[in-house]
């Protein structure tokens, strides 16, 4: 395979990790594999800029940097420089959905297909919540009518911000929910309308990954 960048491309240990490092600071949604990184960005749309300004940043050439091309899922650590050579060879169409970014994770540069750059710098912060101090959570949605009557129920029962109104919303408010153990029992989805099973499946893979990160919430069905 060609290198993309002159400099140095890291192991699959050490691109793994930087790349942990780089979605932890600044997803800002639940990602699917099917996207590319930066559209859980949450990205500036007025610090867009064309491709082609990146060489005028004000970013010394000598700093170093990382550059992880997507497309190939590799990553380098290189120079401003290097990377702005890459760019002002526009010959090479691989230079599209790309980071620049360096060793504080204060900021990311996305380069998209359609040759615009993304400069984030607002970094991931956790909604605040206030986790149930009892230990234990019920979620009872037998009584919902509405699908809007769903959330409702996750908002009171889990003490969670009056915007959560989606499953990536969701998974965003519950990312950190608590170091406690807390146990959550959840009624009433055999009761809920049939045109709504597709729409829960979104719910428990949500709460799958909760307990797979925080092993110390459990969350149990009751018919």
């Amino acid at each position: 395979m060609i290198e993309l960048v002159k400099g140095t491309k890291l192991n699959e240990n050490e691109r793994e990790e930087i790349k942990k490092k780089l979605t932890d600071n600044f997803f800002a949604r639940e990602w699917s594999e099917r996207e590319r990184l930066w559209t859980a960005f949450k990205v500036d749309y007025e610090k867009r800029i064309n491709i082609d300004e990146v060489p005028d940043l004000d970013i010394p050439a000598s700093k170093k940097l990382f550059f992880f091309d997507e497309s190939d899922n590799e990553i380098y650590l290189t120079t401003f420089k290097a990377i702005c050579e890459l760019v002002d060879d526009m010959s090479n169409r691989y230079f599209v959905d790309g980071y620049i970014f360096d060793e504080t994770f204060e900021w990311v540069i996305a380069t998209t297909h359609e040759d615009v750059c993304f400069v984030v710098t607002e970094k991931y912060k956790p909604p605040e919540v206030k986790p149930p101090k009892t230990g234990k959570v019920k979620l009872d949605f037998s009584k919902c009518r509405y699908y809007v009557q769903v959330f409702e129920v996750l908002r009171e029962g889990l003490n969670l911000p009056d915007f959560l109104e989606s499953w990536p919303g969701l998974s965003v408010c519950m990312r950190d929910y608590t170091k406690e153990d807390l146990k959550v029992e959840v009624f009433g989805l055999a009761k809920l309308p049939r045109a709504w099973d597709e729409d829960m499946e979104g719910m428990r893979r949500v709460f799958d990954k909760v307990h797979k990160d925080l092993p110390n919430i459990t969350f149990v069905y009751y018919n």
